[in-house]
C-alpha cells in the first residue's frame, strides 16, 4: 500500500511530536516527573495533533475532490467526442439512404431523410469540438445547398415545380458526404493524439 503525501506528513508529525514529548518530559525537574505531568503533556500534544490531523484530512479531501472533478470533465469530454463521431457517422449513413431513395425514385422518403440530415448538420455546426472545423463558408454553403435541394424536392412533390435536377442533388450529397467524412476523421485523429 502506497501512502499519500498527507499520510506521510501525518506520520512524520506524530513521530516528531512523540520525540518532543519524551524530550520535554526528561527535561523536567525530578519532582515534576510524574504521571500527571506526563499525561498533561501527552494530552496537549494529542489535542494539537488532532487539530493538525483534521486540517491535513481536509486538504486530502480537497485534493481528492479536485482530482475527481478533473476526471469527470475528462469523461464528459470523451463522451461528447464519441457522440460527435457517432453523429457524423449517422450523417454519412443518412446521405447513403437519401441517395438510394433518390435512385429508387422514392422522393418522399428522400425528402424526410434530407430534413434529418439538415438537423444533423446544424447540430454538428454547434458542437464545441467541431466548431473550428464547421465555422467556415464551405460548410455553410453545403447546408444552404441542402436547404435549396429540400425546397426543390418539396416543391416538386407538391407539383408547384415540375422538375428537380437529381444529378445536382446527388452531387451536393456527395460533397456533403466528403465534408462529413473529413470532419469525422479529423475528430478521430484529434482523439488519438492524446
Amino acid at each position: 500500500m502506497k501512502l499519500s503525501n498527507i499520510q506521510k506528513l501525518t506520520i512524520l508529525f506524530f513521530i516528531i511530536g512523540l520525540l518532543i514529548i519524551v524530550i520535554l518530559y526528561y527535561n523536567l525537574n525530578e519532582p515534576q516527573k510524574n504521571i500527571v505531568n506526563f499525561i498533561s503533556i501527552f494530552g496537549t500534544f494529542l489535542s494539537f495533533f488532532g487539530i493538525i490531523f483534521a486540517f491535513l484530512q481536509l486538504q486530502n479531501l480537497k485534493e481528492i475532490n479536485n482530482n475527481t472533478n478533473i476526471e469527470v470533465k475528462r469523461s464528459l469530454n470523451r463522451v461528447n467526442e464519441i457522440l460527435s463521431i457517432s453523429e457524423l457517422s449517422k450523417g454519412i449513413k443518412t446521405i447513403q439512404e437519401i441517395q438510394t431513395s433518390i435512385h429508387n425514385e422514392k422522393y418522399e422518403l428522400s425528402l424526410i431523410r434530407m430534413k434529418d440530415l439538415k438537423y444533423i448538420l446544424i447540430q454538428t455546426k454547434h458542437n464545441p469540438k467541431l466548431i473550428e472545423l464547421t465555422n467556415k463558408n464551405d460548410y455553410e454553403d453545403l447546408i444552404v445547398d441542402l436547404s435549396i435541394d429540400i425546397n426543390n424536392i418539396s416543391d416538386s412533390l407538391l407539383k408547384t415545380k415540375k422538375t428537380v435536377n437529381y444529378l445536382k442533388v446527388n452531387s451536393n450529397l456527395e460533397s456533403l458526404s466528403t465534408k462529413i467524412s473529413e470532419l469525422e476523421n479529423k475528430l478521430k485523429f484529434k482523439e488519438n493524439e492524446r
